[in-house]
């Protein structure tokens, strides 16, 4: 996989710290405000906790971007045999544009996809209560890796993104190094509360992240081109 895509999806998990949080700050105030009054002066403590449940929810991003990557590559090989890869691409430009118009606040229907994966958190979120009250890593963790399903609008873009990387393995790389790059600010808020929050929502923060997207998207086909087409020289040259 090239470097360049690895890249990007830290900076795109970093960018949508303020997203994140608006979806799981409030899970990770419910964490720790269940956890026992003694848990700072455990060896632990409740920056371990917080780690634990964000490892959990890396956890999970990461199988679902091995199994979008895993039923694109099947996808593609089935309607485009030749010229897939070049069309995964494009596909994958695309929706980082639009992931960055979302996060500069230019397209605020994106969050209508969040809708396709209500069904399924319904399934899944009765299985998080059982852990609470989290008084142990285990019970972060497990936690960590139920929420990680929920519905949201960037995460699930992050997929689609996933479902166009080639394969499994691309796909659960990409979406493992977003979960990286979300982990600073979903550490922070965790360890602060609402004093992260107070910085993040200004509207020059996002609209900035949103253009730093936009362009590694727009850019990333020009990128790729070169390095293809030199691969592509060198193998015709091989033939004559």
């Amino acid at each position: 996989m090239e470097i360049i895509n690895p890249l990007i999806a830290f900076n795109l998990g970093l960018f949508s710290t303020l997203h994140c949080l608006g979806m799981c700050g409030g899970i990770i105030g419910a964490l720790s405000l269940s956890a026992p009054a003694n848990t700072d002066a455990q060896p632990v403590g409740r920056a371990g906790l917080v780690f634990a449940y964000n490892i959990g929810r890396v956890f999970s991003y990461t199988l679902a971007g091995a199994i979008a990557g895993f039923f694109g590559e099947h996808l593609m090989a089935i309607i485009m045999p030749d010229s897939g890869h070049r069309a995964l691409q494009f596909i994958a430009a695309v929706i980082l544009i639009l992931i960055g118009l979302h996060l500069a606040g230019w397209l605020p229907k994106l969050r209508l996809i969040e809708a396709s994966g209500l069904r399924l958190w319904q399934l899944i979120q009765p299985a998080g209560r059982r852990f609470f009250p989290v008084n142990n890593l285990s019970k972060a963790l497990m936690i960590g890796m139920v929420w990680g399903w929920l519905p949201c609008a960037l995460v699930y873009s992050a997929m689609l993104w996933s479902l166009a990387s080639g394969n499994a393995w691309n796909g659960a790389l990409l979406m493992f190094v977003f979960g990286l790059g979300t982990l600073p600010g979903m550490m922070t808020a965790g360890l602060m509360g609402n004093r992260l929050l107070d910085v993040l929502k200004q509207k020059a923060f996002r609209t900035w992240a949103g253009v730093i997207i936009i362009l590694f998207g727009a850019a990333s086909p020009f990128i790729y081109t070169v390095p293809h087409q030199h691969e592509h020289g060198q193998e015709h040259h091989s033939r004559i």
